[in-house]
């Protein structure tokens, strides 16, 4: 290796200076013909590293650092991307697994109707990803519209497979758990939903004596009896059932309302769809967004109004996995 106090160090060696270490600290690609996701991404941020060592006179050392800062923001945005669902019985080439990838689309709706069993099931670790996004915004150098849209899409899918999930807890969870029982799976916790709100409100002559007779009935044998601490307990508890009778009641009937903030986060993530973004369009549904009560990272603002600076119609994205919109919904 050389560096600026060697005659021969200059942009040439430079850019061999970063292939080397590429080389040497990145996992080897799957083939010797083929470049990762990982691999692409680091080339090309490899490029602005050697510009801006060379831009300040920077050594061998200098750029070594420059390197190792880029790898650990990517390396950062793998971890807080890696899926955290259940993953036990899927085939290996559904489980991001693989230390080549760095970020790979998921489909919401497919997680929003299968819950834990979506291969494209992800709870965002949010510390790792804004970790990674604050390091990055602090090295102007080193901004690329790829790892830009990376952290937004990482960040809005997790945001709207999280709003999905509280979603079905919150609307179809029952008082058995039907989440916890089906995975978070939409049409069977609905199905066990209706199967509970059915018996519980049903008219028969058992619904009556078992939600109605026998609970009051035990409340009453219980002050009668001057088990007043028992009493207490169980009138506390069937006050909380009849609330939750209500409550369910009138959830449901509202049921259309309570998607309204899934389907406007669903909304902005469908506008980062690759390979282009519009910067000023994003920036409206993020704004939509906010009107549902829904709170975004400000990471995610600061990145869209950057993009915005940059071409205020125009964000292209370059991965080595490309999932188009187009692409996902033809699964369907």
């Amino acid at each position: 290796m050389h560096d600026k106090e060697n005659p021969e160090w200059g942009p040439e060696a430079a850019r061999w200076y970063a292939l080397e270490w590429i080389n040497q600290n990145l996992p080897a690609p799957s083939s010797p013909l083929t470049a990762s996701q990982l691999h692409e991404l680091m080339y090309e941020l490899a490029i602005l590293a050697v510009d801006e060592t060379l831009r300040t006179n920077g050594d061998a050392r200098a750029l070594a650092a420059n390197l190792d800062a880029a790898n650990k923001i990517l390396f950062n945005l793998q971890t807080g991307a890696r899926p955290h669902g259940d993953v036990r019985g899927k085939a290996t080439s559904e489980v991001d697994s693989d230390a080549l990838m760095v970020w790979r689309r998921r489909d919401v709706r497919d997680v929003l109707e299968l819950g834990l069993n979506s291969r494209d099931y992800y709870f965002i670790r949010n510390e790792p990803i804004l970790h990674a996004a604050e390091a990055y915004r602090n090295l102007p150098w080193m901004r690329h519209p790829t790892i830009d849209w990376i952290i937004v899409d990482a960040i809005i899918t997790g945001e709207t497979i999280l709003c999905g999930e509280r979603l079905k807890k919150a609307l179809y969870d029952g008082a058995s758990g039907n989440y916890a029982a089906t995975k978070g799976n939409l049409e069977e916790m609905k199905r066990r939903s209706r199967d509970e709100s059915a018996r519980a409100n049903a008219r028969s002559p058992a619904s009556i004596v078992w939600y109605g007779v026998l609970p009051l009935g035990m409340i009453v044998a219980a002050f009668d009896f001057r088990y007043f601490i028992l009493g207490i307990i169980l009138s506390e508890f069937y006050a909380l059932f009849l609330i939750w009778r209500r409550t369910r009641h009138r959830i449901i009937s509202d049921e259309p309302s309570w998607y309204e903030p899934w389907v406007a986060l669903r909304d902005v993530w469908r506008l980062l769809a690759p390979p282009t973004v519009n910067p000023a369009t994003l920036k409206e549904a993020l704004a939509s967004v906010a009107k549902k009560g829904v709170v975004v990272a400000q990471t995610v603002h600061a990145i869209v109004d950057d993009r915005l600076r940059a071409d205020p119609t125009m964000w292209v994205v370059d991965l080595g996995d490309k999932r188009t919109l187009d692409q996902i919904e033809a699964q369907h």
